[in-house]
């Protein structure tokens, strides 16, 4: 079971009246829907991110970064025949927005067609994409294709964190992809450098509550699903990965039962040790 199918997106990507109601701190144009689509994204409500992105390209289909960040979403939401169709589309329609290749390089990486991933990625560099997305999603590819993490994964990493003007993204993004590889001490360090950076976002803190958990630090974890509800009270995610994890950091406190400790104490002393 993949670690992040709680963002699954229904299939016809609608969401409920109430869900959708127009925040009125933003505008009802394409970029007042992009803002939405963010602070969803940002919350860990992916399928709600994709209805926004999808709205805000609807009014203005030349916004190239929300169709970058809807694929990545769509991609990190483990959507991707829609991710493969919705990048497939963009570059039909902007062949020459450079900033797209990296995003269809991510599609092409997770439907495991690894050539053709380095090939859009390549591609990308070599017309000027020296964006922070694109080093990331190059570190991605070399870190999946090498199955380990290597100095060349570090190094692209640095190259976007040099270029994204002090961004917490690029970090979150590092801590997605090094969650997803199996390497929650490296997603770690890189979450709490996104925490840092916006300590508003309530997904670095379920993601690097996740990265505790894998390492079966759970006490640390749960105080990091609790930050994530200190800012959404009512996060669902949040609150259950709490429930989850509960049982783990009591299981793990019933050896420190205060009987069994007296028992061990005076056996000690009782046999001089």
């Amino acid at each position: 079971m993949d670690r992040f199918d709680w963002l699954e997106i229904k299939e016809d990507g609608a969401a409920s009246a109430k869900e959708t109601k127009p925040d009125d701190s933003f505008g009802h144009d394409s970029q007042g829907y992009y803002h939405r689509a963010r602070k969803m994204r940002e919350s860990g409500h992916f399928r709600l991110a994709v209805h926004f992105y999808e709205q805000s390209i609807g009014l203005d289909s030349h916004h190239y970064l929300a169709w970058r960040e809807l694929i990545d979403t769509l991609v990190r939401a483990r959507q991707l025949k829609r991710a493969d169709e919705v990048s497939q589309k963009a570059l039909q329609l902007y062949p020459n927005v450079v900033e797209l290749y990296a995003a269809r390089g991510l599609v092409l990486l997770h439907l495991h067609q690894m050539d053709q991933a380095k090939a859009h990625v390549e591609r990308g560099h070599a017309n000027g994409d020296r964006s922070w997305y694109l080093s990331c999603v190059q570190a991605e590819i070399i870190l999946l294709d090498n199955k380990g993490y290597a100095q060349e994964v570090s190094d692209c990493m640095m190259a976007a964190f040099e270029t994204s003007n002090h961004s917490w993204e690029p970090y979150f993004i590092g801590g997605w992809f090094m969650l997803d590889a199996e390497l929650p001490t490296w997603a770690a360090g890189y979450f709490a450098e996104a925490g840092h950076r916006h300590p508003t976002a309530p997904i670095v803190w379920l993601c690097l509550g996740d990265s505790f958990k894998e390492l079966r630090l759970f006490d640390q974890a749960m105080f990091y699903y609790q930050k994530a509800t200190e800012l959404e009270p009512q996060h669902q995610l949040a609150l259950k990965r709490q429930r989850d994890c509960a049982p783990s950091i009591f299981g793990m406190m019933r050896i420190f039962n205060k009987e069994s400790l007296i028992e061990r104490w005076n056996k000690a002393v009782k046999d001089g040790k």
